[in-house]
């Protein structure tokens, strides 16, 4: 009974462990993800910028050969 006792306090021991490993890692993530999005909103800005700049020009992409 005690050894099961013992090694339930160590799984859990490791567990814990792991747990604390595992939350490390998923900040780390959340701030890159953070980073990206922060990234992604400024490149979005630039572009609406460039299309007003651009306003009401007609743009032809068809190639007449």
């Amino acid at each position: 009974m005690e050894d099961n006792l013992s090694q339930t306090k160590s799984t859990l021991t490791k567990t814990q462990v792991a747990k604390e490993e595992l939350k490390v890692k998923f900040a780390k993530i959340e701030a890159r993800a953070a980073g990206f999005h922060s990234k992604i909103n400024a490149l979005k800005k630039i572009i609406d910028s460039l299309f007003s700049d651009v306003g009401d020009l007609n743009i032809d992409n068809s190639s007449d050969a």
